[in-house]
Protein backbone atom coordinates (compact mmCIF):
# COMPACT_ATOMS: atom_id res chain seq x y z
CA UNK A 1 0.00 0.00 0.00
CA UNK A 2 1.49 3.44 -0.51
CA UNK A 3 1.35 6.21 1.70
CA UNK A 4 0.38 9.77 0.68
CA UNK A 5 2.26 12.17 2.75
CA UNK A 6 2.21 15.98 2.91
CA UNK A 7 5.09 18.49 3.56
CA UNK A 8 5.01 21.88 3.50
CA UNK A 9 8.11 25.23 3.71
CA UNK A 10 7.30 27.00 6.87
CA UNK A 11 8.54 30.61 6.72
CA UNK A 12 9.85 32.69 7.83
CA UNK A 13 12.53 32.95 7.24
CA UNK A 14 10.93 31.70 3.47
CA UNK A 15 13.09 28.84 1.70
CA UNK A 16 14.95 29.72 -1.15
CA UNK A 17 14.87 27.85 -4.26
CA UNK A 18 18.24 25.85 -3.77
CA UNK A 19 16.92 24.68 -0.05
CA UNK A 20 13.80 23.75 -1.76
CA UNK A 21 15.57 21.65 -4.35
CA UNK A 22 17.86 20.06 -1.85
CA UNK A 23 14.57 18.93 0.22
CA UNK A 24 12.92 17.84 -3.07
CA UNK A 25 15.77 15.78 -4.11
CA UNK A 26 15.81 14.23 -0.55
CA UNK A 27 11.89 13.51 -1.18
CA UNK A 28 12.42 11.95 -4.64
CA UNK A 29 15.09 9.77 -3.53
CA UNK A 30 12.92 8.70 -0.68
CA UNK A 31 10.15 7.83 -2.99
CA UNK A 32 12.52 5.55 -5.01
CA UNK A 33 13.29 3.52 -2.39
CA UNK A 34 9.68 3.60 -0.46
CA UNK A 35 5.91 3.15 -0.87
CA UNK A 36 5.19 6.47 -0.23
CA UNK A 37 4.27 9.79 -2.17
CA UNK A 38 4.95 13.25 -0.74
CA UNK A 39 3.23 15.95 -2.26
CA UNK A 40 4.04 19.79 -1.58
CA UNK A 41 1.67 21.50 0.61
CA UNK A 42 3.01 24.64 0.76
CA UNK A 43 -0.30 26.55 -0.62
CA UNK A 44 -2.40 25.07 2.18
CA UNK A 45 -3.16 28.16 4.62
CA UNK A 46 -3.71 25.86 7.55
CA UNK A 47 -0.38 24.79 7.18
CA UNK A 48 -1.84 20.79 8.03
CA UNK A 49 0.83 19.28 6.01
CA UNK A 50 2.49 16.08 7.61
CA UNK A 51 5.98 17.14 7.81
CA UNK A 52 6.61 21.27 8.05
CA UNK A 53 9.73 22.15 7.38
CA UNK A 54 11.56 25.42 8.79
CA UNK A 55 15.03 26.95 8.21
CA UNK A 56 15.38 28.71 11.38
CA UNK A 57 19.29 28.86 11.82
CA UNK A 58 18.93 29.37 15.80
CA UNK A 59 17.08 26.37 15.81
CA UNK A 60 20.17 24.17 14.16
CA UNK A 61 18.74 21.14 12.90
CA UNK A 62 16.54 18.23 13.64
CA UNK A 63 13.30 16.13 12.97
CA UNK A 64 10.49 14.76 14.88
CA UNK A 65 10.35 10.99 14.37
CA UNK A 66 8.01 9.42 12.34
CA UNK A 67 4.08 9.92 13.91
CA UNK A 68 5.22 12.03 16.74
CA UNK A 69 5.52 14.46 14.45
CA UNK A 70 1.22 14.75 14.45
CA UNK A 71 1.62 15.75 18.06
CA UNK A 72 2.90 19.26 17.46
CA UNK A 73 0.76 21.87 16.91
CA UNK A 74 -0.26 22.60 13.00
CA UNK A 75 1.86 25.54 11.86
CA UNK A 76 4.70 24.70 13.77
CA UNK A 77 7.85 23.37 12.29
CA UNK A 78 8.05 19.40 12.82
CA UNK A 79 11.75 19.39 11.13
CA UNK A 80 14.22 22.65 10.95
CA UNK A 81 17.16 22.15 8.56
CA UNK A 82 18.95 25.22 10.19
CA UNK A 83 22.37 24.38 9.23
CA UNK A 84 21.03 25.23 5.36
CA UNK A 85 22.01 29.25 5.57
CA UNK A 86 24.61 28.99 2.64
CA UNK A 87 23.59 26.99 -0.95
CA UNK A 88 26.83 23.89 -0.42
CA UNK A 89 29.35 24.27 -2.76
CA UNK A 90 30.39 21.36 -5.13
CA UNK A 91 33.13 20.10 -2.56
CA UNK A 92 30.37 19.50 0.30
CA UNK A 93 26.96 19.02 -1.67
CA UNK A 94 26.96 15.52 -0.85
CA UNK A 95 27.51 16.11 2.64
CA UNK A 96 24.50 18.84 3.08
CA UNK A 97 22.10 16.29 0.81
CA UNK A 98 23.02 13.68 3.15
CA UNK A 99 22.34 15.84 6.10
CA UNK A 100 18.72 16.36 4.28
CA UNK A 101 18.01 12.71 3.79
CA UNK A 102 18.94 11.89 7.52
CA UNK A 103 16.43 14.10 8.78
CA UNK A 104 14.10 12.85 6.42
CA UNK A 105 14.82 9.49 8.17
CA UNK A 106 14.17 10.68 11.25
CA UNK A 107 10.62 12.15 9.54
CA UNK A 108 9.95 8.40 7.95
CA UNK A 109 10.46 6.75 11.56
CA UNK A 110 13.68 5.93 11.19
CA UNK A 111 15.99 6.06 14.73
CA UNK A 112 19.79 6.49 14.68
CA UNK A 113 22.29 4.01 13.59
CA UNK A 114 23.70 4.15 17.09
CA UNK A 115 26.89 3.11 18.48
CA UNK A 116 27.77 4.55 22.01
CA UNK A 117 31.76 4.74 20.56
CA UNK A 118 30.49 6.97 17.37
CA UNK A 119 28.99 10.09 19.48
CA UNK A 120 29.12 11.85 23.83
CA UNK A 121 26.50 14.07 24.84
CA UNK A 122 27.74 17.08 25.31
CA UNK A 123 26.74 19.05 28.44
CA UNK A 124 24.95 21.82 26.57
CA UNK A 125 22.50 19.32 25.79
CA UNK A 126 19.44 21.21 24.44
CA UNK A 127 21.83 23.58 21.63
CA UNK A 128 19.90 21.73 18.96
CA UNK A 129 17.26 24.37 19.51
CA UNK A 130 14.44 21.91 20.32
CA UNK A 131 14.34 20.10 23.60
CA UNK A 132 11.91 17.93 22.37
CA UNK A 133 13.44 16.79 19.58
CA UNK A 134 16.72 16.00 21.90
CA UNK A 135 14.58 14.13 24.86
CA UNK A 136 13.10 11.99 21.76
CA UNK A 137 16.23 10.79 20.31
CA UNK A 138 18.37 10.27 22.97
CA UNK A 139 15.86 8.39 25.36
CA UNK A 140 15.55 5.21 23.41
CA UNK A 141 19.29 4.98 23.47
CA UNK A 142 19.47 5.25 27.18
CA UNK A 143 18.87 1.14 28.69
CA UNK A 144 17.40 -0.91 25.81
CA UNK A 145 19.26 -1.63 23.03
CA UNK A 146 17.40 -0.75 19.68
CA UNK A 147 18.10 -3.17 17.26
CA UNK A 148 19.14 -6.86 17.32
CA UNK A 149 22.21 -6.30 15.26
CA UNK A 150 25.09 -5.55 17.42
CA UNK A 151 27.48 -4.16 14.56
CA UNK A 152 25.91 -0.94 13.53
CA UNK A 153 25.82 -0.32 9.74
CA UNK A 154 28.88 1.88 8.50
CA UNK A 155 26.88 2.94 5.35
CA UNK A 156 23.69 3.87 6.92
CA UNK A 157 22.07 7.23 6.27
CA UNK A 158 21.00 7.17 9.38
CA UNK A 159 24.30 6.72 11.42
CA UNK A 160 25.58 9.95 12.88
CA UNK A 161 27.67 12.26 10.26
CA UNK A 162 31.24 13.32 10.88
CA UNK A 163 30.41 16.52 9.86
CA UNK A 164 27.99 17.93 12.06
CA UNK A 165 28.81 21.85 12.55
CA UNK A 166 30.02 22.19 16.35
CA UNK A 167 27.14 23.26 18.70
CA UNK A 168 25.33 20.21 17.19
CA UNK A 169 23.62 18.49 20.00
CA UNK A 170 25.64 15.66 19.43
CA UNK A 171 29.52 15.13 18.77
CA UNK A 172 31.20 12.37 16.74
Amino acid sequence: MIQTIYYAFLPPPAPQDWQKELVENAITEYTRHANVILIDASNDTTKSADIRISFVPQNNTWSAIGTDALKIAKGEATMNLGFLTVKPSESNRDQVYDLVLHQFGHAFGLAHEWDPTWAKLKSDSHASGNPRAFLQHTAAYRTEPTSNFWTPDENSIMKFVQYLPEGSFLIP
